[in-house]
Parts: C-alpha cells; structure tokens; sequence
C-alpha cells in the first residue's frame, strides 16, 4: 500500500477536507425484489473476480435491493478548518445493495451502491474522488402529496456513432394510492430494530434461519464498501489507481423513522446506457414490498483501505 502524501489545497476546487456532516436529513427508502443471480454477478463482476481476485468476497444478503432518496438539508466538512467555510444542499437517489462482506476471516453487514445520482456537482466531484461513491449528476424532481419521484440524467438511448446524449428520466416512483407514516419508534435503535423486522418480514425472510443472522438488535451505523478507481492516461483500459475502501457512516440526532403505507410503483426506461434494471435484476415496472422514511443526522467518517493493486 502507497504511503499518502501533503495534499494540495487548491483555490476553487470542491474536495474538501473530511470526514462528512449531513445534518437535518431525510432519508426514505423502497425495498424492491430482484434476481439473485443478477444480484450475484454483479458481485462477483465489482468485488470477488476482479479487481481483489478473492481478497475481499461479497455476497448479496437477499434478493433485493433498496432505493434510497436522501434529501440532505446541510452537507458540510467534518475537518475544523473546512467545517467554517458554509455548507450545501444535496439531493441523492440511488440503490443500495445490502450485502455479506468477508473481509479478514470476518463476515459483516455492508451495502454496495452500484447507482447513485445527485444534484449537486460539487457533491458528485467529493464523493467520487475521496470515497469512491459512484455519483453521477441527475436532475431530480419530488412532491410529497401525491408521491411522485423522478430523476432525469445522461442517457444513451442507443449506442451508436452518430447518436447523441440525451438527458432523460432514468428513475420513476409514483404512488397513485394515499400514504402515510406509521412510526417505528422514539429512540434510533429501537426504530432500527423495527425496520429491520419489517424489511425481513417483507421479503418472507427469517433473518436466523435463512441467512445466519441474529436480528436481535437495533443499529444506528450503515456500513458501505466502495471500489475507488481512476482510469490511467497513458493506457485506456487500465487503472492508475484502484483500491476497495470500507466506510462505516454513523447515525445521530435522530428526529423520527415510519413505515410508509402505500402502493410505490417503480419504472425504469430501458437504454443501452444506463442499464439499471438489466444489472440490478429489477424488472422494468415493479412495486415497493415496503417503504419507509428515516429524519437523522448521518456522519460520513475517514474510511479504510481494505485492498488496494
């Protein structure tokens, strides 16, 4: 592993110093079913074959994945210095993968997040160059009442020489039936714990007999695992850097988490890029198996290295 070296600060760049503050976020999220082996082979295409060839192994924790839409009031600098310098507004959606992550002779609860678009570019250059986070920009729209979700970015409707990007909707959520939220609780863990049951309870899951795992407790940590890489200038299909790098966000100031009752239908365009469903197994029209919103703060921290060429 590479020893790190003084980094320059540069006038008028957006990578500043972390970790990261997001303060007054909401965040909701749809569980949606999708193919296990899809799910699997993407493991295997990001993690397990290359680039760590079996250093680092994942495997999806069940057939599904969870699309989060995080709006994130105030995102800031953790660093003292940075911290005072102001702070943005960023909007985020994207799909989580909650996976097995065996790293180490130990086996943890991670989520990968092959997709994620923003609407901030200063968020998208940050999170790209520091963590790995796969951001691209998307122009996202929202109402609450009736529930209605889009976000619009860069397509390929059709690869080809003579073909154009097109910005176009790549994400669709509506919910035509009225919701409302059922409360999971007062206290973060307590709540977590109830969310935990309910996303169990949605996918016909017992978490211990099933998938090994003792769901007697609540949590207030998501744990992310990227893989971070930086295409090489002297040779096209290469990496100058690539590394996999552990994030354990934390949790906090925690305001409020509901289960969200009602009909969430989701629709994916089909383009020849990006292909979301197609790679993440979801059909192209599907409806949530549970919805949920959690009000927090979350906390971004240094991340760890666990393989790096």
């Amino acid at each position: 592993m590479s020893s790190p070296v003084d980094y320059f600060d540069l006038d008028g760049e957006w990578v500043q110093r972390h970790p990261v503050k997001m303060q007054d976020a909401t965040v909701r999220g749809f569980l949606l079913p999708a193919d296990m082996g899809a799910l699997q082979a993407l493991c295997r295409t990001w993690i397990n074959d290359r680039p760590s060839k079996g250093a680092v192994q994942v495997e999806p924790l069940f057939p599904a994945v969870i699309l989060v839409d995080a709006d994130i009031a105030q995102l800031r600098s953790g660093d003292p210095q940075h911290g005072q310098r102001g702070y943005l507004h960023e909007r985020d959606v994207g799909f989580f993968l909650p996976i097995k992550l065996h790293v180490g002779g130990t086996t943890k609860i991670a989520c990968l997040i092959p997709y994620l678009f923003v609407d901030n570019v200063a968020g998208i250059i940050a999170g790209r160059e520091i963590y790995g986070f796969p951001k691209e920009w998307g122009e996202i729209s929202y109402t609450a009442v009736p529930f209605n979700l889009v976000v619009e970015a860069l397509t390929l409707p059709q690869y080809g020489a003579k073909q154009p990007v097109v910005k176009r909707p790549v994400i669709e959520m509506h919910a035509p039936l009225f919701t409302l939220g059922v409360s999971l609780g007062a206290d973060i863990i307590g709540a977590m714990k109830a969310l935990s049951s309910a996303l169990f309870h949605a996918l016909g899951l017992d978490p211990l007999k099933d998938l090994g795992l003792a769901n007697s407790g609540g949590f207030d940590i998501i744990r992310l695992l990227f893989l971070k890489q930086f295409r090489d200038v002297a040779t096209s299909t290469r990496a100058c850097y690539q590394s996999l790098v552990e994030v354990v966000g934390q949790m906090s100031a925690f305001s409020s988490a509901s289960l969200l009752v009602g009909k969430f239908d989701l629709t994916l365009p089909f383009y020849d890029q990006p292909r979301i469903a197609d790679t993440l197994g979801l059909k192209r029209t599907t409806t949530a198996l549970l919805g949920f919103s959690v009000s927090c703060d979350l906390t971004v921290p240094l991340g760890t290295v666990l393989w790096e060429a």
